[in-house]
């Protein structure tokens, strides 16, 4: 059971989640940081988190434009990194932190990993990236108020069911079209490439090779320039793996976090 609350960093609200107190006090385990993607919201974690089955202190997060978190405008990847360090600053924690980030928000973990290494034991992307050009077709569609339906469609695969498929869909129409912009916007011309190699922290970079929004090869090159991580890939699944297929993805976390 996910706990909502809301707190002011540097005068905007963010609305994020936690699943129990009293394993905040448990010393032996890590906090399992969740951060979703574009387009997406704090709860679309809940699949992966029930098969946790409170095992570990969690923290989910509404990025800035989602769900109750106010939208920032002109919002860079590295904005969203630090605000994260801040709300982790503000909240004292005693624990280490692991952070977990599908998409963008694995992006915006891989920002963080370099920008606040202190804050992080370790990294666990899902289907994301370390660079990124946004379709500018995708960006006019939406600057002209139309939502990006084919766009949603080619995030699942296509063994994913039509329920699934149209739950997505309604709580996306539920997200502004202008967080959506924004976020793209600041994702557009993205590129940390070159400093992938200064991350030392364990990382698991989880993908699939039915993704057809953030090709694996995003992942393999990740994996590639980071010298202490791992690649897995999760079958019957595309880009929304975390929802389509969340056994395939909690068997790898589930050992990645065993041997930490």
């Amino acid at each position: 059971m996910i706990k909502w609350t809301k707190s002011y960093i540097n005068g905007s609200l963010l609305s994020w989640g936690y699943n129990n107190k009293e394993l905040f006090k448990d010393l032996s385990k890590p906090i399992l940081l969740f951060v979703h993607g574009i387009g997406a919201t704090a709860e679309q974690w809940l699949p992966l988190i029930k098969l946790l089955d409170n095992q570990y202190p969690i923290i989910i997060i509404n990025r800035p434009g989602y769900s109750q978190s106010a939208n920032i405008a002109n919002s860079s990847v590295e904005d969203f990194s630090n605000k994260i360090a801040e709300l982790l600053d503000q909240l004292e924690l005693k624990l280490p932190v692991i952070y977990i980030g599908h998409s963008m928000g694995g992006a915006i973990g891989l920002a963080s990993l370099l920008n606040h290494s202190n804050c992080y034991q370790a990294l666990v992307a899902i289907s994301s990236f370390s660079y990124f050009r946004a379709s500018s077709y995708l960006l006019e569609a939406i600057k002209a108020g139309k939502y990006p339906l084919e766009a949603i469609r080619r995030g699942f695969s296509e063994n994913s069911s039509k329920q699934l498929i149209k739950k997505f869909t309604l709580d996306f129409y539920n997200i502004p079209l202008k967080t959506i912009q924004q976020d793209l916007e600041s994702c557009d011309g993205w590129d940390i490439r070159d400093n992938l190699c200064q991350i030392k922290q364990p990382c698991l970079l989880i993908t699939s090779k039915e993704d057809k929004v953030i090709s694996y090869r995003h992942s393999k090159k990740i994996h590639q320039a980071i010298e202490n991580s791992a690649l897995k890939f999760v079958s019957n699944a595309g880009h929304n793996l975390i929802i389509e297929n969340p056994s395939g993805v909690f068997r790898y976390l589930e050992a990645f976090l065993q041997k930490l």
